[in-house]
């Protein structure tokens, strides 16, 4: 069978996106209701994986807020965090991201810096107020089950180094 270098783009990203909707139903959310289809099709802009992440966490993190910053501003404490102009930015506040004693800003720091090493643009940084991580990027439309899997493994993570069970 010949399949052309778009069908295949697209059959590779919807297998990604399938093993993103997987990653977020073991953390115990409901995929089966609310979720864009994890089919795509690169020709049409591949938003389905932007979709598929946005919804899983609005689900999965405690608090979750999402900014698109070619309609929107950031509240003002996130005004200057970023480097870049970036067109989104997820805030994803939850208490596992906190800073005490055993989880030091230095410490957060240095597991949050290994996830912004992607092939796309991102930056991700702790929260003005120290309760979450602040995600800026620019549009998604790619592979990101890599980036997904280490980040959903960060609160687990953070938790074992507190000792407390998860």
């Amino acid at each position: 069978m010949d399949m052309s270098v778009y069908e295949f783009d697209s059959l590779m990203l919807s297998l990604c996106n399938l093993a993103i909707l997987k990653l977020f139903h073991e953390r115990g959310v409901n995929v089966k209701e609310g979720f864009t289809t994890h089919i795509e099709h690169i020709e049409s802009g591949g938003v389905n994986s932007f979709e598929i992440c946005r919804e899983g966490f609005s689900r999965y993190f405690e608090n979750f807020s999402e900014y698109c910053l070619y309609n929107e501003k950031l509240p003002k404490q996130y005004e200057d965090l970023f480097d870049y102009h970036h067109d989104y930015v997820f805030i994803l506040n939850d208490s596992a991201f906190r800073i005490d004693e055993k989880v030091t800003k230095e410490e957060l720091t240095k597991r949050v810096d290994k996830l912004s090493d992607w092939e796309f643009q991102v930056e991700i940084v702790q929260s003005p107020d120290e309760a979450g991580l602040a995600i800026a990027f620019d549009y998604l439309s790619m592979d990101l089950f890599d980036f997904v899997k280490n980040l959903l493994e960060l609160p687990t993570e953070l938790n074992r180094m507190r000792g407390e069970n998860v």
